[in-house]
């Protein structure tokens, strides 16, 4: 996967060291994953990407190959804000003052938070597959709780959910995680090892802390910005089956004013596995300002 890429590891002033991959000679653009996932998430768009933009691919701080600081108690150091400046100073490090970013996911949060803190930077987002951070929560009920288990266990106190998790074989995990991985043909049998590889005690430490601060600090800076929208073109993504009972333009008419998109037919979460043609046509139309 991606061996055209070229490989980089680059260090940000907050103390992580970010893995990154580039291809292209485009306009800038940054891909980042979701959990329990790695750039390599990508695969089956990168490199139809790469011939129109120069993509860049990065393991958000603590995930798959990039190093991250060790979490403090209350997650503070891995915020959605954190990881944010850990990207922009990524792509300030590659040359790219301007650029155009994408995330699926816990990446699109990251997305979201550095189009927020990072205005002049940013000038197109796509967000797939993620409804806003305090719809989640303002919407938790029993059949959202048992359905997002892991949103509640990974938001308990330092360091119990680090010690349940990874007191099963990562084997287990990842079919927990992703419930059937191993028979889904959208996901190939090298992404399930890629995802199995980086499925190590430290992502699980990272992970906890990003999830431990989601329902408090982010959600918190999220309800700091009320009311401010995102000055960039925005477009949502998501997969039919995901938010069926949900206007989800609507939803994300609170942060930006005229969001096109919509579901992608046939699919549930993981649109850039499930249904990558249809994903890299809209990424296409949508960076290339023609959507």
């Amino acid at each position: 996967m991606l061996d055209t890429f070229s490989i980089e590891k680059i260090p940000t002033s907050r103390g992580a060291l970010i893995n990154v991959r580039r291809l292209g000679d485009g306009p800038p653009l940054l891909l980042l994953h979701g959990f329990p996932q790695t750039h390599a998430m990508w695969h089956k768009v990168a490199n139809r990407l790469a011939q129109r933009f120069t993509v860049v691919l990065a393991d958000l701080r603590g995930y798959g190959d990039s190093i991250g600081p060790e979490p403090l108690p209350d997650g503070s150091n891995y915020t959605f804000r954190e990881m944010a400046n850990d990207q922009a100073e990524v792509m300030a490090a590659l040359g790219y003052s301007r650029f155009m970013a994408a995330g699926h996911d816990r990446g699109a949060r990251v997305t979201l938070r550095m189009a927020m803190d990072h205005p002049q930077r940013v000038h197109r987002a796509a967000f797939v597959d993620i409804a806003p951070n305090s719809m989640i929560w303002s919407n938790m009920n029993a059949q959202l709780a048992l359905r997002e288990w892991h949103l509640i266990l990974m938001a308990q106190r330092h360091d119990l959910p680090e010690r349940l998790l990874t007191s099963v074989p990562a084997e287990i995990l990842l079919h927990a995680f992703i419930p059937g991985i191993e028979k889904h043909e959208i996901f190939t049998e090298a992404a399930r090892a890629e995802y199995l590889r980086c499925l190590t005690p430290g992502m699980i430490k990272a992970a906890c802390a990003d999830y431990r601060t989601y329902p408090t600090l982010d959600l918190a800076n999220d309800t700091a910005d009320v009311g401010r929208k995102l000055s960039c073109s925005v477009m949502i993504i998501y997969g039919e089956a995901t938010y069926v009972c949900y206007d989800m333009l609507s939803l994300w008419s609170e942060y930006a004013d005229n969001v096109i998109g919509g579901a992608v037919p046939d699919c549930v979460h993981y649109v850039a596995e499930e249904k990558p043609d249809a994903l890299a046509g809209a990424f296409e139309a949508f960076f290339t300002g023609s959507n």
